[in-house]
């Protein structure tokens, strides 16, 4: 590998910065994470302010990342970013983590689900504890991301009560589909 090669790993333009910051100070904004979210802001700050080269950048997001990697709560994706604002996937995700620690705590008091309740048929075995949960968590993730993106109306604002509840509405059924279950459930008399 060429010695330029190595150099553009670690660079990181102001724009890609801020982009990487967001959840981060969204999630802090939040949640208290002690002295570590002083250090943050303040490398925050000079990664804006006083870093005049990329590769400046570059060595202060390492050192934030490294810093925030195992925080709980913070989920720093990798790949491709969601196009819902930080300070909603910073909702989805505390929600999601209610949901996945409520239902490890129902396995712990009735671990027969995990007999009874089975993965769909193309997977076969059992659900794990973990793997119970998770499911559940991802299905709370993507009704709350659906509700917010609804076409129809926001179905959910992004935001949380004091309690942590999303206040999110269920989806209305068109007429037609209405209409069409009423209907199957009178052929089904005949």
């Amino acid at each position: 590998m060429k010695q330029t090669e190595v150099n553009n790993m670690n660079e990181l333009t102001l724009d890609k910065f801020n982009e990487r910051m967001e959840p981060i100070e969204a999630f802090m904004n939040t949640n208290d994470i002690g002295s570590k979210g002083t250090i943050v802001t303040l490398q925050a700050e000079q990664g804006r302010l006083e870093t005049e080269t990329d590769e400046g950048r570059g060595n202060l997001w390492d050192s934030i990342r490294a810093m925030v990697k195992n925080i709980e709560g913070l989920q720093l994706r990798q790949g491709r970013r969601s196009s819902l604002p930080a300070e909603i996937m910073v909702n989805v995700n505390s929600v999601a983590k209610v949901v996945k620690t409520a239902f490890v705590a129902l396995i712990d008091s009735c671990p027969v689900i995990l007999e009874t309740i089975l993965p769909h048929g193309k997977t076969g075995g059992n659900y794990t504890q973990d793997s119970f949960a998770e499911y559940f968590a991802e299905k709370a993730e993507k009704a709350l991301i659906s509700a917010y993106r609804d076409k129809n109306g926001k179905r959910w604002d992004g935001t949380l009560d004091k309690n942590g509840m999303t206040g999110m509405e269920a989806p209305v059924k068109s007429e037609t589909e209405t209409n069409d279950s009423a209907d199957m459930e009178v052929s089904e008399e005949e």
